[in-house]
């Protein structure tokens, strides 16, 4: 694991932080929802390097690595959509359904997020 994924995984990591602190007031409700945010992050990072693997890769590879694409833009709809979610059951003080759809949503992303560094 090289710096090719380090330094993005620096970035995300940072973007959190930045996100929760910046001209806000950290507090419980607000850490809250960055932490059901994150996914939408990790998704996102994962599809670029899928777009990445997509770009450097030779034409057999290339098709494959489209095809992931595609399914990773799905899957991050999809973990959007999880995302705000959690978000509305959260403020209806659903606690337990808010954790079950987080867990999911944090299942999908982090296995999209290994398998594209395992292409990468």
């Amino acid at each position: 694991m090289g710096s090719e994924v380090i330094l993005p995984g620096i970035l995300l990591v940072l973007a959190f932080f930045l996100k929760l602190s910046i001209d806000r007031e950290v507090d419980i409700p607000n850490s809250i929802y960055a932490f059901l945010e994150l996914p939408v992050d990790i998704s996102f990072l994962a599809t670029s390097f899928i777009a990445a693997f997509t770009i450097s890769a030779n034409h057999p590879e290339s098709e494959k690595g489209f095809i992931y694409f595609i399914c990773y833009l799905f899957l991050a709809g999809m973990v959007i959509f999880l995302w705000r979610k959690a978000c509305r059951l959260f403020e209806a003080g659903k606690h337990k359904s808010t954790i079950g759809i987080s867990v999911l949503n944090y299942t999908i992303c982090s296995a999209c997020l290994v398998r594209a560094i395992q292409l990468v």
